[in-house]
């Protein structure tokens, strides 16, 4: 069920609409640094993992920068679609880890690598990051105090998709949900 969502076209749709809703409210406001108004400067990102058939527009960082010629300082909204500098789609990461933790469908690390075309190494490294760095950071203490003591610590994210599957009932809506309270930039609430 979840693993489907990954290669539906319409959800990184979905996740392109919202950043730029996010990049709309983000330039609406002032540079943080000198307080000029900001330009449209979006570059073009190469993600991993996602369906063959995505379209390019897709794969824009929303971008802004300070119009100030002595600032012209980088401003990156929230994404959903993009975590900081890693090369893989959000929803990739989320759904290999969820996957690798559940293992309800029979998803061994193995077959997760081969499916996704990840190393071992980065199988590691993204379950590392959620099961040890996560939880002490403070967006995760942001988080925590949104959703309540059911969430299972020891099973991020998958604890909070499924938190989000009881509420909607869709595992496309759960993952859309999850990215937005991941990323910050909106209330799923």
């Amino acid at each position: 069920m979840i693993l489907e969502s990954i290669n539906k076209v319409k959800l990184y749709r979905l996740l392109f609409s919202f950043d730029e809703g996010l990049a709309k409210e983000k330039r609406a406001h002032s540079c943080p640094f000198c307080g000029a108004p900001l330009h449209t400067s979006n570059y073009k990102r190469t993600p991993r993992g996602g369906p063959d058939d995505i379209p390019e527009m897709f794969s824009i960082r929303h971008s802004l920068c300070c119009s100030a010629e002595n600032c012209r300082r980088r401003v990156l909204p929230p994404s959903l679609r993009f975590w900081d500098r890693k090369v893989y789609w959000s929803i990739v990461i989320l759904v290999t880890v969820v996957l690798q933790q559940d293992r309800t469908e029979g998803y061994s690390a193995g077959k997760i690598i081969k499916m996704v075309g990840i190393s071992r190494h980065t199988l590691k490294r993204w379950i590392h990051y959620f099961k040890e760095v996560f939880p002490e950071t403070e967006r995760w203490k942001r988080i925590r105090g949104r959703i309540g003591a059911e969430v299972d610590i020891g099973q991020i994210p998958s604890s909070i998709i499924l938190f989000f599957i009881e509420r909607s009932g869709s595992a496309e809506k759960a993952l859309t949900s999850f990215l937005q309270l991941f990323s910050g930039g909106a209330d799923v609430f």
